[in-house]
């Protein structure tokens, strides 16, 4: 049984075109794809207890949402990120500079004073890259590393982690990119960039990074998609950015990559063709009708 729990607010027009969705899929290629929802706001044993039984859980558009979905990936150990929208990048969701170490000291000669400690290990960067490398096997792309080699540490043993995992993937291609030289190279509107002489369809690519630097990229990009956490196991979770329509959009990902229902999700993936993450409830609603 392929099972997906949604924790939605009431009056979500997303929950609509979910179960929309997932009843033409069921009838149109014989699946049974369960779809199980809880209010946004319920107890967090009810919540992991749900979301443990399934293969993916969404989480809808609403603000206090977002804390609900942060929640929901620490507890299930969930530690690499992919955000997709214009751009698709991949990156960790749990340590580096967002982990533990940080805080306050008091500095006796120069007053307060904060830190926060870009730490990563081997394998908190191997798990992270080999999504990255899986991702963009299975969808015929390369993958850019962005980051600072020339300057950090951290980015060395990147570097270093991400070159040697390829030799596991020699039919996915890898560059590798100085975020300092991503940034002024980016066009974001032909979705385009200049490395190294090269004009390269960011739609060809995969971006792999450190959290840190993706948060650079993706605010350079103007993306709202939706984003996904992936752990060790099938287990997915996506959570919508900003608007409802993107959660829509992540559901061919989802058929995909959680439920390797590969058929189905390029049909859905093809009936969404001409609607964007700016188009409203409406014509996904019309464009579904029509599937």
């Amino acid at each position: 049984m392929n099972k997906i729990v949604a924790f939605f607010q009431n009056g979500d027009p997303a929950l609509k075109l979910v179960r929309l969705a997932l009843g033409k899929l069921n009838e149109r290629f014989s699946l049974s794809i369960e779809l199980e929802v809880l209010p946004a706001v319920c107890g967090k044993l009810q919540a992991m207890d749900a979301a443990k039984a399934a293969g993916a859980v969404l989480v809808g558009a609403y603000a206090n949402d977002i804390g609900k979905a942060a929640a929901l990936q620490k507890e299930l150990e969930l530690h690499t990120s992919l955000r997709a929208g214009a751009i698709k990048l991949v990156t960790n969701a749990t340590s580096g500079i967002y982990g533990d170490r940080s805080g306050y000291d008091n500095n006796a000669k120069f007053g307060r004073a904060a830190y926060d400690v870009e730490y990563f290990s081997e394998l908190e960067i191997e798990r992270t890259a080999r999504v990255a490398y899986e991702f963009a096997m299975q969808e015929d792309k390369g993958v850019i590393l962005l980051d600072r080699g020339g300057r950090l540490v951290t980015s060395l043993l990147w570097r270093k982690i991400v070159s040697d995992i390829n030799e596991d993937y020699p039919s996915v291609p890898l560059k590798m990119c100085d975020i300092c030289d991503f940034l002024p190279n980016f066009d974001k509107n032909s979705r385009t960039l200049l490395l190294d002489g090269e004009k390269i369809r960011l739609d060809d690519h995969l971006l792999l990074s450190s959290r840190l630097f993706g948060d650079i990229v993706w605010s350079a990009a103007d993306n709202d998609g939706f984003e996904a956490y992936f752990g060790d196991s099938a287990l997915a979770l996506y959570s919508p950015v900003v608007c409802s329509s993107n959660l829509i959009l992540a559901l061919p990902h989802m058929l995909r990559h959680c439920f390797s229902l590969d058929t189905a999700a390029t049909a859905l993936a093809a009936c969404f063709t001409p609607l964007t993450r700016k188009s409203p409830p409406s014509d996904f609603e019309a464009a579904l009708n029509e599937f």
